[in-house]
């Protein structure tokens, strides 16, 4: 028969992955914002040198006829790994011929999805090598706000924050929450739901907890393209189906680390708390080390003393000094420099706390009678 449907018609690997490729950036919800580069396409070896390059310096005061000060641009180099990812499936030849709906394009679109997805993850990942990190109990909008402060100059820009489902539903009751049909047309990102102090907030499964968040300014992340999306295709005459193959060599690395802040999960600070002096009219003054200079607003500490044996506190325990409450002996404010209530093998213990009343970090030490 001159006109008999032929499998080899039907089935086109080629163009599953001319699909598949002009598709998968939109597809790809972190892609938008790396630095996406194809000079290592036809390259032949599988570790590449990437290049980093520092910062030529402010700019200088230059008098009338002097010359203008030439800095040179300098790079260092990151040895990256060049990965192969693939996925495969299989399609039996009375699927492709009953004509029910499209299976070699239900086919393309899950080989689609399951690279993008991967591609995504080691963006996820590279964005987790952060150099900038703000530790939190969970994402909330003042804390998104006081992280902010770690990009310093760079604050300006499209930024974006990358957060969970429910971190999302948390940030969007905030009275300076934006939502997204009051956005100007400038987020280039699919999933963006609005904004909160200048960020275009991003939900994502791939994030799946309330103390993990990210603010990527774009070219954070470089994406480096060794080949292509290829697709292959092999038949079994045994059982009479088609196997599909697509697979992608590419290069993912933290280009930029200025341009991202990590909202990652805290830990409880553990300060170092000594006695400055022996007591004296039934008073010492204690001196604590590690305790932060540089606290966001709204962040206070706590101190108490006389007590039989030291509090025991984890990161996130809500704080409360109410009369007849956990940390009721923990009444006032700790003030560098005072001399406090002091009695001998008592313990003198302060603990700190974050804006949303979470403790964060503690310390403690044996009061003793006399200081050698």
């Amino acid at each position: 028969m001159a006109n008999e449907t032929k499998l080899s018609s039907i089935i086109n690997p080629q163009v599953l992955a001319d699909m598949i490729e002009t598709k998968l950036v939109n597809a790809m919800k972190f892609t938008p914002i790396c630095k996406v580069d194809n000079t290592l396409v036809g390259r032949a070896g599988d570790t590449v040198m990437l290049p980093r390059y520092a910062y030529i310096g402010d700019a200088d005061d230059v008098a009338e006829l002097e010359d203008i000060g030439i800095a040179e641009l300098t790079a260092t180099t990151q040895a990256v790994q060049v990965k192969k990812v693939g996925k495969g499936a299989t399609i039996s030849d009375e699927a492709v011929l009953s004509g029910y709906g499209d299976p070699i394009g239900e086919i393309g679109n899950q080989l689609l999805t399951s690279i993008a997805s991967k591609v995504d993850n080691d963006v996820l990942a590279a964005l987790d090598n952060a150099t900038f990190v703000h530790p939190v109990v969970s994402v909330t909008p003042n804390e998104v706000n006081n992280a902010l402060v770690k990009l310093g100059e760079d604050f300006e820009g499209d930024k974006y924050l990358f957060v969970s489902p429910s971190t999302y539903a948390a940030l969007r009751d905030a009275s300076d929450w934006i939502p997204a049909s009051e956005i100007a047309a400038g987020a280039v990102l699919r999933g963006t739901v609005g904004m909160i102090y200048g960020c275009y907030v991003v939900i994502t499964n791939k994030i799946t907890t309330t103390d993990t968040a990210y603010i990527v300014k774009p070219g954070a992340v470089a994406l480096f393209m060794k080949r292509g999306t290829q697709v292959e295709s092999a038949r079994n005459i045994v059982n009479k189906s088609t196997t599909f193959t697509a697979d992608k060599h590419y290069a993912v690395y933290l280009y930029d680390s200025s341009k991202v802040v990590k909202l990652g999960a805290a830990e409880l600070t553990e300060l170092e708390v000594k006695q400055k002096a022996s007591i004296s009219d039934g008073k010492a003054e204690f001196i604590i080390t590690g305790y932060p200079t540089n606290l966001s607003y709204g962040w206070k500490a706590y101190a108490a003393t006389g007590l039989n044996t030291a509090l025991s506190v984890a990161v996130g325990d809500d704080f409360d000094n109410g009369t007849g409450k956990t940390h009721e002996a923990f009444a006032a404010e700790y003030v560098p420099g005072f001399a406090y209530a002091a009695v001998a093998d008592k313990y003198f213990q302060i603990i700190y706390v974050d804006a949303a009343g979470k403790i964060r970090g503690t310390g403690n030490v044996k009061i003793a009678t006399m200081i050698s």
